[in-house]
């Protein structure tokens, strides 16, 4: 009886150190490897997808009344620096912006939903507010983003917030530093990859390096893709969209919700297509006569031009604060 006390005990002795020691390799490896990533400033970073888009609208019912919801696609994703714009406003911001898609259906969420009563700053880009062919253009569709907040369980929701603040937390985690993208570069050229031409931050504005999407930064891609995906809706089919447009603001104002309708600056080639497809009386025009809101066009305010990036359709990330503080003082007036 003694004897198996004795070799019991020293069993339980010998694996001690052992697992200290493992513990100890795992902490320097990971670690390790985590001073590597932020070295390369390859993190951390965050994902720009549902989870991160839910966890920001979730955020927005507690905001209140003085709570500012940015709509729309990349345009207005890229240009409004939601730190700048709560600042000059004076109230939260909720960057709700979905590449590639309209924004009719979170515009229709806010107006059901009794929580909010702020400020929609809704971005209209022609190729997603005038095109009929947009179900061609749509990188994402936002209905289902907006369905996928509405079912997001407790339990759900409590664990991507988990995820999300890891991503914020630990640069290995981010998208441009996965192993399946570090290692081979350190294998065959023996050093770490560069930062991807992406950077989304945990409030869900963009920076992008055009230096690194040199395919993307040519004005004529943006032509190409209008010529490509785009068609104008009739003038009967536009009116029906802004009578509902128009029925869903309503809904709005009724709750003491204020709505603007933002036209961010294009040039060049860009904005000479817009202009021959999208003819300003039939479709901007249209809206300011049947839908009872507020309008801002880069065109009635020169101080909203020059902040673009070569691409002359998305204002330039170094430029996004100056261009946010501008818009702000208009918002303001």
């Amino acid at each position: 009886m003694r004897t198996s006390i004795l070799t019991s005990e020293q069993g339980r002795v010998k694996w001690r150190p052992a697992w200290v020691l493992a513990l100890l390799l795992v902490v320097i490896v990971v670690g390790g490897w985590e001073a590597l990533i932020r070295s390369a400033a390859l993190g951390p970073e965050y994902i720009d997808n549902r989870a991160l888009w839910a966890s920001t609208r979730h955020r927005l019912n507690t905001y209140g009344s003085e709570a500012v919801a940015v709509l729309g696609a990349s345009r207005v994703q890229r240009a409004i620096h939601p730190e700048t714009l709560a600042r000059e406003l004076g109230g939260p911001v909720a960057h709700l912006a979905v590449e590639g898609t309209s924004a009719i259906p979170l515009l229709e969420d806010l107006a059901v939903d009794p929580r909010f009563r702020g400020t929609v700053l809704f971005s209209v880009a022609p190729a997603f507010s005038f095109n009929r062919k947009l179900s061609k253009l749509e990188a994402g569709d936002q209905a289902a983003w907006v369905q996928y907040y509405r079912s997001q369980s407790r339990s759900r929701r409590i664990e991507h917030e988990l995820r999300l603040t890891i991503q914020g937390l630990i640069a290995f985690r981010s998208p441009d530093a996965t192993i399946t993208r570090v290692l081979p570069e350190l294998l065959l050229r023996g050093s770490l990859p560069e930062t991807d031409f992406k950077t989304t931050f945990a409030d869900r504005s963009v920076s992008i390096d055009y230096t690194k999407f040199e395919r993307s930064a040519n004005p004529q891609r943006i032509v190409d893709l209008y010529l490509q995906n785009t068609e104008a809706y009739e003038a009967d089919e536009f009116a029906d969209l802004m009578n509902y447009v128009s029925a869903i603001v309503e809904i709005l104002k009724a709750k003491n919700s204020r709505v603007i309708f933002l036209r961010l600056p294009s040039a060049d080639i860009v904005r000479d297509l817009e202009r021959q497809m999208f003819p300003h009386e039939r479709f901007w025009g249209y809206m300011e006569q049947h839908i009872d809101a507020e309008f801002i066009h880069f065109e009635d305010y020169p101080e909203l031009m020059g902040f673009l990036s070569v691409d002359g359709s998305h204002i330039a990330s170094e430029n996004s604060a100056a261009f946010t503080k501008v818009l702000a003082g208009i918002i303001r007036k």
